[in-house]
């Protein structure tokens, strides 16, 4: 399964801080074709181990986005 960002925006919402508000959609698909031409290290995987990666980058994103209230 990818993950996409999708709907990125720079809102012009008032804040409390000089940075901008950014909003941004992260959708899942597995309609999306892979092109594999890296010739870097490779590692075996499956479906379980991108599961976890995804769940735990949300984790740590829901995470550092709190704190940074």
């Amino acid at each position: 399964m990818v993950t996409l960002l999708n709907k990125l925006q720079c809102n012009d919402q008032e804040s409390f801080s000089d940075d901008s508000i950014i909003t941004f959609h992260i959708l899942k698909s597995k309609d999306i074709a892979k092109d594999y031409n890296f010739h870097g290290t490779k590692y075996v995987t499956n479906e379980d181990g991108f599961k976890t990666f995804d769940d735990n980058l949300l984790k740590k994103l829901k995470t550092t986005l709190r704190s940074a209230k």
